[in-house]
């Protein structure tokens, strides 16, 4: 998400953290919603942006600068979407996926796209092969709310998880995500995931 605001500012010259303004972390989030990045993304990249500007400030103690973030007002979030997790959580729930077996590289997979995108559960789950891009990081969701058609794109990292996994498979599934039996997961199945991987990190688990 880093990566993304730097690729935004850099034609505009701003090189240096000093150069940052309120204003322009605005218009980065408006430039994010018009390129149509969706609500739990463009969430995603303002978390990523707060904490590296608080770790900046709480690191270097820099003087006379103000933490231009703190004016900017946090984009809104669609009750639809999933409940987000802490970056610290989600780093524990990663940890425990084991990528030397295909259902780590799974689970780790699917935990990175929910990170990046902010899709609810029956939209990640309904994702196709076909729906899939990994040259550009684009995935079609093609059941969203009111059935709408609408793109979310996922970074590099999620991406090399993903071909990970696709890399290790042998089956015929349409289905991007599936289960032991090679069918596509169900709702109670990822359910079953995120139980699992949280009592696997010794956070609370999700009900």
């Amino acid at each position: 998400k880093i990566i993304l605001f730097l690729k935004y500012i850099n034609p505009l010259g701003v090189t240096q953290i000093s150069d940052l303004t309120p204003q322009l972390i605005r218009d980065y989030l408006i430039y994010l919603e018009e390129n149509n990045h969706n609500a739990g993304g463009i969430h995603a990249a303002f978390r990523s942006l707060k904490a590296f500007l608080n770790w900046y400030e709480d690191e270097y103690e820099p003087k006379n600068w103000k933490n231009p973030i703190d004016k900017v007002k946090p984009p809104k979030v669609p009750v639809e979407i999933l409940e987000p997790i802490q970056s610290d959580q989600a780093l524990s729930l990663l940890a425990v996926c084991n990528q030397k077996s295909i259902l780590g590289l799974r689970d780790y997979a699917i935990i990175l796209t929910l990170m990046d995108t902010g899709i609810r559960a029956s939209e990640l789950l309904s994702i196709n092969l076909i729906d899939l891009d990994l040259r550009d990081g684009r995935i079609v969701i093609k059941k969203g709310k009111g059935r709408k058609f609408r793109i979310v794109f996922i970074s590099n990292t999620t991406r090399e998880a993903i071909k990970s996994y696709l890399d290790v498979r042998s089956d015929i599934s349409p289905k991007l995500w599936i289960n032991k039996m090679n069918k596509g997961l169900k709702y109670s199945g990822l359910r079953q995931i995120m139980r699992r991987r949280a009592k696997n990190s010794n956070l609370k688990s999700p009900s």
